[in-house]
């Protein structure tokens, strides 16, 4: 496994092997073998809740009963909407004790990526958490989709923390989603109860496939590897589309005089950072090392420099800007694209001296702002070539 090709091996402690000997046997028997040998061992913690691998094996064989008798067999995709709960580990491991094949699909997904994974998957089920089950209604009739699983996130809390979840927010946050009355939509809770404590036999071999992972990966500067979501081919003619975090307001603006479509960010939370990301199809830019760590999603970029410079030329360098710099053409205050004005137009709003030298007026749509070439526009520029010229 060489280094070159793998450059997170040589971060690894001394005496970490880069691979080991893995069983051959199904996925789902790790889960049973440990179950076996330790039982009473803590296999997930969740906000005070914990989950034995006893039960959480039991738990995974119920549900891998409940989907057989939802006509899963082997092969066949299960689709989990489902953020880092409990439940994606019971579907995750039911699924595969059925015969079936996991499709992780990110919870973060606008109507039209949800809808574009399940058709082309395949999925005849779809196990989702009543925050984004209405999204799941819309697009079902669009797929293949047979059932519906939804499952509340407060299931596994406490008791304390489900009770104060229910008064406070639940209804809020938007959990409380009531689900439509047909007979291949049901709770998760219900399909467990009412299911065999162990599925039907299904031949399983280490060769089949337990797992459909969609997207593609990258290196990011930071060195992890960031799972994207699908995105659309860019044409040649394109540049991409960037979107900057709070940290990076100075590489915005620069960003945007060079004439690329660059939004920012001042005060999103991560979650809102991300989903307008996706819904706005823009790469991120951040100096936040655990922002690809923990949002495997779309497009992200890890800047390591400090300076503007060095972040201006890493971005230049990266996504092959150079041939695409379309200088003063993008306001550098709001990002509209700037528009020719005439001098009547402006005459009020610019000294005399440039109303009588500038050979060219521009003016944002959006903020009003004029901008004209002057000293000031030299300055900036010769700050662009020294950057460009080392792209």
């Amino acid at each position: 496994m060489p280094q070159a090709e793998y450059p997170w091996l040589k971060h690894y402690e001394e005496g970490v092997p880069h691979s080991i000997q893995y069983p051959s046997v199904p996925l789902h028997r790790t889960l049973e073998d440990t179950a076996a040998r330790f039982p009473d061992h803590t296999a997930l913690a969740f906000l005070g809740n914990k989950v034995t691998y006893r039960q959480l094996n039991a738990q995974a064989d119920r549900f891998a009963s409940a989907l057989q008798g939802l006509g899963v067999g082997k092969g066949d995709r299960v689709a989990v909407i489902l953020p880092n709960c409990p439940q994606f580990v019971v579907a995750f491991y039911g699924t595969l004790k059925a015969g079936g094949v996991v499709v992780p699909t990110n919870p973060l997904y606008v109507e039209r990526e949800v809808e574009h994974q399940l058709r082309d998957s395949g999925a005849r089920v779809v196990v989702t958490l009543t925050k984004f089950y209405p999204t799941v209604q819309k697009v079902q009739p669009k797929t293949a989709v047979e059932h519906v699983v939804a499952t509340n996130i407060k299931e596994y809390f406490p008791a304390v923390k489900r009770l104060l979840f229910t008064l406070l927010l639940e209804a809020k946050d938007g959990h409380r989603v009531p689900l439509e009355k047909r007979p291949d939509h049901h709770w998760f809770g219900d399909l467990m109860r009412g299911a065999e404590a162990a599925p039907g036999p299904v031949k399983v071999g280490p060769d089949d496939v337990a797992l459909f992972q969609f997207g593609r990966t990258l290196h990011c500067t930071c060195g992890q590897r960031v799972g994207l979501a699908p995105r659309r081919r860019l044409a040649d003619t394109e540049a991409p589309r960037f979107l900057a975090d709070a940290m990076l307001g100075r590489l915005a603006r620069w960003l945007r005089l060079l004439g690329f479509d660059t939004a920012y960010a001042a005060e999103l939370p991560d979650s809102d950072l991300v989903r307008r990301a996706l819904d706005e199809e823009r790469w991120i830019l951040t100096r936040d090392r655990a922002l690809p760590v923990e949002w495997r999603v779309s497009g992200i970029f890890v800047l390591d420099s400090e300076t503007l410079a060095d972040q201006l030329r890493d971005v230049v360098q990266a996504f092959g800007l150079a041939p695409r710099v379309r200088p003063f053409s993008r306001c550098g205050e709001c990002n509209a694209p700037l528009a020719a004005a005439s001098r009547a137009e402006v005459a009020a709003e610019v000294p005399p001296r440039v109303l009588a030298r500038a050979r060219e007026l521009r003016r944002c749509p959006s903020c009003g702002r004029v901008y004209w070439r002057g000293s000031h526009t030299a300055r900036m520029k010769a700050v662009m070539d020294r950057i460009l010229a080392d792209a």
